[in-house]
C-alpha cells in the first residue's frame, strides 16, 4: 500500500507541474526578445509630412537646408557662411569621388558582360560539337551491338 500511495503522489506532482507549465505558457506575455526583433524588422510607415517635397526627394538634407536658406533670404554671419561653403566643397568632392567609383564599376561590369557573352557563344558552339560526339558514340555502341548479334558490321553514316 505504501508503494501505491507514493506512485499516486508522484502522478499528482507530474500533473500539477504540467498544469503549471501550461498556465505559464498561456498567460505570460510574449518574450521581450521576440517583441524587440519584431519591432526591428517591422516595416516603417512613410512619413507624409517629410521635410522634402516630392520633387526634391533625391536631394540630400544638406541641399534642402541650403535651398531653404536661399528662399528665406536671411543674412548669414561670416563664420557660418564660410563653414557652409566648406561643407559644400566637401560634398562636391565626395560626390565626384563616388561618381568616379561608380563609373569605374560600370566599365568593369560592361567588360565582364562582354566576356560572359563571348563565353556563352563559345559554350553554345562547344555544346553543339559535344552533342555530335555523343550521337556518334551512341551510333558506335549500337553498331557494336549489331556486330555481336549478327557477326557482320553495318555502320550507317549520315
Amino acid at each position: 500500500m505504501n508503494n501505491k500511495s507514493v506512485l499516486k503522489t508522484k502522478q499528482a506532482g507530474y500533473f500539477f507541474n504540467l498544469i503549471l507549465i501550461c498556465a505559464v505558457i498561456l498567460f505570460l506575455p510574449q518574450a521581450p526578445a521576440a517583441a524587440s526583433a519584431e519591432g526591428k524588422n517591422a516595416v516603417k510607415p512613410n512619413k507624409h509630412g517629410s521635410p522634402c517635397p516630392e520633387p526634391e526627394r533625391h536631394k540630400s538634407g544638406f541641399i534642402v537646408k541650403i535651398n531653404k536658406m536661399i528662399k528665406s533670404g536671411a543674412a548669414l554671419t561670416q563664420t557660418r557662411y564660410c563653414r557652409i561653403k566648406k561643407e559644400i566643397e566637401k560634398l562636391r568632392e565626395r560626390m565626384n569621388k563616388r561618381l568616379e567609383q561608380i563609373n569605374s564599376k560600370m566599365e568593369k561590369l560592361s567588360r565582364e558582360r562582354s566576356q560572359i557573352n563571348e563565353l556563352l557563344i563559345d559554350l553554345k558552339t562547344s555544346e553543339a560539337e559535344f552533342d555530335k560526339l555523343k550521337i556518334l558514340a551512341q551510333a558506335l555502341e549500337s553498331a557494336e551491338a549489331n556486330v555481336e548479334k549478327s557477326g557482320t558490321v553495318e555502320v550507317k553514316v549520315r
